[in-house]
């Protein structure tokens, strides 16, 4: 029973541990992995893992090597900021696989990719043929960035000679039946407003509602309800 609760707070005070080191290196230890960002996340996760699990030393050991490979980490990106070659030697550098249209063989070499896995990140990206990009980068995260021909490319409201509008991020007002009173503040509104403006009266019409977001730019609240019916009110 004593090992198993060792187990227990020594679980724990890894997972605490290794989400405050992952706080401090911040979202790009979870969304756009590097090489140092990679082999910093695995042997954090190892180290982890064996002081969950072993009790024959000190937890505080694997706590201190947490923290030195997390300091290692962000040393490096501090260094590189300062010192491109830095930067080169432990991020490494884009390649540039396709330029004017034309495929650079031996950046798709170094790159570690073969023909077959391009055309799939390239169709991943919504482009089905490659002779409607004009340039193709394989970034240090592994992801590819492109840039289509002109003739490929999206129509915009340029384009087309559309005015630009005024846009801005929707505000929830409503989440799962229950007011947002903070944002509501934010706009100086009262539930008095919002029972108005969605022609409720109660609570239980309230909980009817799954999502009602509020749209500065064209002052409209769109609403979202459990038997799927979605509706807008100008406010």
């Amino acid at each position: 029973m004593k090992e198993v609760s060792n187990v227990l707070y020594q679980s724990l005070i890894a997972f605490l541990v290794l989400f405050i080191v992952s706080k401090i290196l911040g979202k790009k230890q979870v969304a756009q992995l590097e090489f140092s960002d990679y082999v910093v996340g695995i042997s954090i996760g190892s180290i982890a893992a064996e002081m969950s699990t072993m009790n024959d030393r000190p937890f505080y050991h694997f706590i201190i090597a947490m923290v030195v490979f997390g300091g290692l980490d962000l040393s490096i990106t501090l260094l590189a900021r300062k010192a491109h070659f830095l930067k080169t030697i432990f991020k490494g550098r884009p390649l540039i696989l396709i330029s004017n249209g034309e495929i650079i063989y031996k950046n798709l070499v170094k790159s570690k990719l073969d023909i077959k896995e391009l055309i799939a990140l390239c169709r991943d990206k919504g482009y089905f043929n490659l002779e409607d990009i004009a340039f193709c980068i394989f970034e240090n995260s592994g992801k590819i960035s492109i840039l289509p021909l002109s003739s490929a490319r999206p129509t915009t409201a340029e384009d087309l000679n559309i005015p630009n509008e005024k846009v801005s991020l929707p505000t929830a007002l409503v989440v799962d039946g229950k007011a947002v009173k903070k944002e509501l503040k934010k706009l100086g509104k009262d539930e008095a407003w919002l029972y108005k403006k969605l022609e409720i009266k109660t609570k239980q019409q309230l909980k009817d509602i799954i999502i009602a977001t509020f749209d500065q730019a064209t002052c409209k609240i769109n609403v979202y309800k459990k038997n799927n019916n979605a509706k807008f009110y100008l406010c």
